[in-house]
């Protein structure tokens, strides 16, 4: 499953930023259901050290791609 999501990615039409943030996302899934709870700060982290603004500019591409769908629980989790 992992090989087909990252050809996915490799062939979509995003760009190359966001391609290297959806891998870098993608290794922090969960194997089994392909979740991930982490803080805007960790995943600006995992995408860089990027501002917070630019991390959601990202997760906006990536949800616009229908590969992920996200949401923020209002406490700084995604």
């Amino acid at each position: 499953m992992m090989i087909e999501v990252v050809e996915e990615i490799n062939q979509s039409e995003m760009p190359k930023s966001s391609k290297v943030n959806a891998l870098a996302l993608l290794s922090l899934a969960h194997p089994d259901n392909g979740h991930v709870a982490i803080t805007w700060d960790e995943l600006a982290r995992a995408f860089g050290q990027i501002s917070i603004a630019r991390t959601r500019k990202h997760m906006a591409v990536l949800q616009a791609c229908d590969l992920i769908h996200y949401s923020s629980n209002g406490d700084g989790m995604l």
